[in-house]
């Protein structure tokens, strides 16, 4: 994750920008005398959202996490796709 100040953001919007999409990686913007800022893409904005409302309800969270546990542990198939 990148850090920059703001005046650094403020001369270079666009590239910072350009890095935070083509990098999929957040930025933090360092703003002295108050609290950072974080910017991400949209897309990886939704990808949080839709994680954290996956992971909202207890039920489907166990159920998730089970299934990453079998992955883990090997006791994944692979299976052909029906049309």
């Amino acid at each position: 994750m990148s850090v920059y100040s703001f005046t650094e953001v403020r001369s270079n919007f666009k590239s910072v920008c350009d890095s935070v999409v083509n990098d999929c990686e957040p930025a933090v913007i360092h703003r002295r005398g108050a609290e950072n800022v974080v910017m991400f893409s949209e897309s990886e904005f939704n990808s949080w959202k839709e994680t954290i409302y996956l992971l909202s309800n207890p039920v489907n969270a166990k159920h998730l996490l089970d299934s990453i546990k079998q992955i883990d542990d090997g006791q994944a198939q692979e299976r052909e796709l029906l049309d």
